[in-house]
């Protein structure tokens, strides 16, 4: 087994730890996906990799199959203190052996993904996702509200969801339909007798709500047709993709997260993007 691992290394049987090191390294910049655009060096660069692991792992790779099947004919007999060791040394090696493995992995597959459309694509969804995140926050929670004066043209009550749909009219905006909750402690302070006020955000231009222009103590009455009434979803969601580019690299955050944050973020967008248009 050994005589193997050595061959895929280019060595002759007999090799030391230095000139297996050696030739790792060789092999495995000449045949870096990187570097290397032959369509068979990536399959090339997974056997030196894995030759390497299985070489440097203290040579006791070729011992696990014979003590495999020593403890399997002798397993009804009592366990003596040199078998209990041995076999204690074989899960060492093994669980090593499986860490190293992961490793190599992880690695080929981040290179994989580096270099193949998913990647491109990850990284532009991300940067999409952001984004649009980033303008929502600014134009809901961080910038203030337009001002405009307005007048209630007509307003109908739906008994069964508890809602009031009001139909509002205002000098700089087109006649608009927004939906009130009855149960909000803001709506029972709205004054319909008073001068009304529609707020209006700065950069999307949503209707989120009226008021008597009374703007202390949260008195803006939220307008329930905006779709900024799931505000906090869409913010944590579009701001997913950051795990994936903070930990862009050789790991197992990075490669789920290109796979499924990015397809998330996809559908979020999908959503807030029909939503905002057909709204």
């Amino acid at each position: 087994m050994r005589n193997k691992y050595l061959k895929i290394l280019g060595l002759k049987p007999g090799a030391g730890d230095q000139q297996i090191k050696n030739a790792y390294r060789k092999l495995a910049k000449l045949y870096h996906p990187d570097i290397n655009h032959d369509p068979n060096s990536h399959q090339l660069f997974v056997k030196i990799n894995e030759a390497y692991a299985k070489l440097t792992d203290d040579h006791l790779v070729d011992d696990i199959p014979n003590f495999r099947e020593e403890f399997r004919k002798k397993h009804k007999q009592p366990i003596s203190e040199e078998e209990f060791k041995k076999r204690m040394e074989w899960a060492r090696n093994y669980a090593r052996m499986k860490s190293i493995k992961e490793e190599r992995i992880v690695k080929i597959s981040f290179i994989q993904i580096r270099k193949s459309v998913m990647g491109r694509f990850s990284f532009i969804i991300s940067l999409i996702s952001i984004s649009i995140a980033t303008l929502l926050l600014l134009d809901y929670a961080i910038l203030k509200s337009e001002k405009s004066p307005c007048i209630i043209k007509q307003r109908n009550i739906d008994p069964d969801t508890n809602m009031m749909k009001v139909e509002i009219e205002s000098p700089t905006l087109k006649n608009y339909i927004m939906t009130f909750n009855l149960e909000d402690p803001n709506f029972y302070r709205l004054n319909f007798d008073q001068q009304l006020y529609i707020y209006t955000s700065p950069l999307l231009r949503e209707k989120i709500g009226i008021s008597n222009g009374v703007e202390k103590n949260g008195s803006v009455v939220f307008n329930y047709e905006s779709f900024y009434v799931t505000f906090y979803f869409y913010v944590i969601l579009l701001f997913l993709p950051l795990i994936t580019l903070i930990s862009k690299g050789p790991n197992l955050v990075y490669i789920l997260s290109v796979y499924f944050i990015s397809y998330l973020s996809l559908i979020v967008m999908i959503i807030f993007l029909l939503t905002f248009i057909f709204r």
